[in-house]
């Protein structure tokens, strides 16, 4: 999903997100929704890139699939092909291949970092 299909998911998203509470939104795949989450929450909102190798990945999720193949393959659907591009947004870039623990570790770090200097709270 891509262009006004995807402006009219976020339309009908965020506006389910709680302003009073923290919040994770897992699995961003457009430029788009970085823009309209950033532009609802501009001093809150940080996005954190999750880099991690496909094996890695596979790995994580194996029980989706038949074999690494079709992995392979669902990773080059073009709703895959943007997720890079928003690297050159994030806040922070963590690499992902490490233990599960490490990463949330950083991803804590950052985010009381984070909280420290937003201007506004939730």
């Amino acid at each position: 999903m891509s262009g006004s299909s995807q402006t009219e998911l976020n339309r009908l998203l965020i506006p389910k997100i709680d302003r009073r509470r923290d919040c994770v939104v897992d699995g961003l795949r457009h430029i788009i929704d970085y823009e309209s989450l950033k532009r609802e929450f501009p001093q809150t909102f940080a996005l954190i890139f999750l880099k991690a190798s496909a094996q890695v990945r596979f790995d994580r999720i194996r029980d989706r699939f038949h074999s690494y193949n079709d992995f392979l393959r669902a990773d080059l659907h073009p709703v895959e092909s943007n997720v890079d591009s928003l690297l050159a947004f994030a806040d922070s870039a963590l690499d992902g291949d490490g233990p599960i623990s490490e990463i949330s570790g950083a991803a804590r770090d950052f985010y009381s970092f984070f909280r420290r200097f937003s201007k506004e709270g939730p």
